[in-house]
């Protein structure tokens, strides 16, 4: 997706602190699909380095979890913690040191889609979909889409489905051809 490429480039050229943390963020969002209540919630404590594992303690459904990173993730992650010393929380305020809160991350959304003229929403909830979507345009299966996203429903999970016409077509012709 191109807005993504955008977001991700804009921040990794940048030298500001917030934007390393801003990157790790939506990289976050987009690698595991998590709501923003749960990313806010997440402490250093929760990361598994090791395998690359996030351990979900406050969720929606009260049903702890385990999400995933990628690797390419994992190194803005250990850059951000050892540059900014962060000890509990991972996504603090830099000034005040306190957790963020998700008034403030909805201003740092409007404020990029301004800052790259995207039209496009660049919501935590747009790219907990766009987690779930190319899961599945990835021919992920869908039980395990349904335990990643922490929906105790499949149904639930069906509403974040978007796939992609040219996976329809693909999957069309494999079957009829």
């Amino acid at each position: 997706n191109e807005n993504i490429k955008k977001v991700f480039n804009y921040f990794e050229r940048s030298i500001y602190p917030e934007h390393l943390r801003n990157l790790v963020m939506f990289r976050l969002l987009l690698d595991t699909g998590l709501r923003i209540s749960e990313l806010l919630s997440l402490k250093i404590s929760n990361i598994n380095f090791g395998d690359s594992t996030i351990f979900v303690k406050e969720t929606k459904t009260k049903s702890e979890r385990i999400v995933f990173y990628t690797k390419a993730t994992e190194v803005f992650i250990n850059r951000y913690i050892i540059s900014e010393k962060i000890t509990d929380y991972l996504f603090i305020d830099l000034t005040t040191r306190e957790k963020l809160k998700l008034d403030r991350i909805q201003k740092i959304c409007q404020n990029l889609q301004k800052s790259l003229n995207i039209s496009q929403s660049l919501s935590p909830h747009k790219w907990r979909h766009t987690f779930a979507t190319h899961f599945t345009n990835q021919n992920g299966n869908i039980e395990v889409l349904r335990v990643l996203m922490g929906h105790n429903n499949i149904l639930t999970t069906q509403r974040y489905l978007h796939v992609n016409t040219q996976k329809l077509k693909n999957e069309y012709f494999r079957v009829f051809e």
